[in-house]
């Protein structure tokens, strides 16, 4: 039956199948301005129709203007242009190619066919699928047509050989229905197991999975950014494409957090490093941390390593003691001589380290890991502790890990 959009009242009544009529598809051909449209309002419609009686029917009907006068009881069509068995068994859908060239039709056979359109003719078949086919759909872009099967599977096929070039696998009962989001570049998926599957079609990845239906997800259709899904558990849903909104939000989000980078290393140069410290572990950069960790520890060893060379006793060359270890035969003279210079010696080493004492520079950038744990707040405390969870099970970063472990 035709109804009308505006009033919903009947408008034509196609009678021929034997069985329950399964699936409907109008011409897809829309006109695009106003002069062609009132045109094709004077022109016939053609509908391609397919049912259980294992047939596919082009039908066509009257008019919109002629069909506008009899609204209510409605016109008949007693015969259809063009009628073909099309499958061995059920026919569960078909559809018309957006040129209008091509039908698609999927059957209980496991077979998908296309169509030459209005004709009918059989141009070929796709062969693949373990289980029969209840969705079919053509790409708005590609010369390619996708198939939903209860095989679990959708997969996707050349119209130029009817090969299959991909498969989607990812529900777990069979694969109800199939759509082409408007770019091209996506399908939506609906299954009895009552979820909704994005997919990119480049490479077969599962992009979201939609959870709002409790069971079988019989129908889905998309317009623009939105899409409205209808399921065995009573329920309509519309769906907004929020895609756009989630890049921009990403987009800030990395912006962000590069800022915050920058803002680490720049903390570290200023010699504010347990500043920057807390900031990359808030920000969850333990290859930061890392890194100002061993600088710290490696700057803490080499100073040790020469105050400890400072510190050593042992009799050098120009010192006092080596002076009074001179032979007793040096000359009084020779001996003077060689006080006067050790005492030099001394003299420019005991300021070249009161100068480095009072290096304020060094002070400034000296980090005090105790003091930065105490400054720590209870969250940051715990991420701490995960993160040295995670360290002390490296070979590599235990000791790190232990020694920040020995401070808590």
């Amino acid at each position: 039956k035709v109804w009308s959009a505006s009033t919903c009242e009947l408008a034509c009544t196609c009678s021929g199948h034997a069985g329950d009529a399964t699936a409907l598809s109008f011409s897809k051909r829309r006109p695009r301005t106003i002069r062609a449209a009132s045109q094709q309002e004077q022109l016939s419609m053609t509908l391609v129709s397919a049912s259980q009686d294992k047939t596919m029917k082009v039908w066509e009907i009257p008019s919109a203007k002629e069909l506008e006068k009899v609204l209510g009881p409605g016109s008949t069509v007693k015969k259809s242009k063009v009628t073909v068995i099309a499958h061995s068994k059920e026919v569960n859908d078909v559809l018309v190619s957006p040129n209008n060239k091509l039908i698609a039709s999927g059957g209980q056979d496991k077979l998908l066919r296309i169509w030459k359109f209005p004709e009918g003719d059989l141009l070929g078949e796709c062969k693949g699928h373990r289980r029969g086919i209840w969705c079919v759909a053509f790409s708005p872009i590609d010369q390619v047509v996708a198939s939903a099967s209860g095989d679990a599977t959708v997969r996707l096929w050349n119209l130029k050989d009817f090969r299959a070039i991909r498969s989607f696998q990812g529900h777990s009962s069979a694969v109800l229905r199939v759509a082409f989001l408007p770019n091209g570049m996506q399908l939506m998926t609906s299954s009895v197991d009552g979820l909704l599957k994005l997919w990119h079609i480049r490479t077969a990845e599962c992009a979201g999975t939609f959870e709002e239906h409790s069971s079988k997800v019989w129908c889905i259709d998309l317009c623009g950014k939105r899409m409205v899904s209808g399921g065995a558990d009573s329920k309509i849903c519309v769906w907004r494409d929020t895609t756009e909104e989630m890049e921009k939000q990403r987009q800030d989000e990395k912006a962000d957090l590069a800022l915050k980078d920058s803002r680490i290393a720049m903390l570290v140069r200023e010699g504010k490093v347990e500043a920057a410290l807390t900031l990359a572990l808030d920000l969850k950069r333990p290859g930061q941390m890392r890194q100002i960790l061993l600088d710290h520890t490696m700057d803490t060893v080499g100073r040790s390593m020469f105050t400890g060379a400072k510190s050593e006793t042992a009799p050098r060359s120009g010192s006092l003691e080596s002076i009074e270890s001179l032979p007793k035969k040096s000359s009084h003279k020779k001996r003077n001589k060689a006080k006067r210079a050790a005492e030099k010696v001394s003299k420019d080493s005991n300021g070249a380290k009161k100068d480095e004492m009072e290096d304020p520079k060094e002070e400034d950038t000296a980090i005090d890991l105790r003091r930065w744990v105490l400054s720590l707040n209870t969250e940051q405390l715990e991420r701490l502790v995960d993160l040295l969870e995670q360290w002390n099970s490296n070979r590599r970063m235990a000791p790190l890990a232990q020694m920040m472990f020995a401070i808590l």
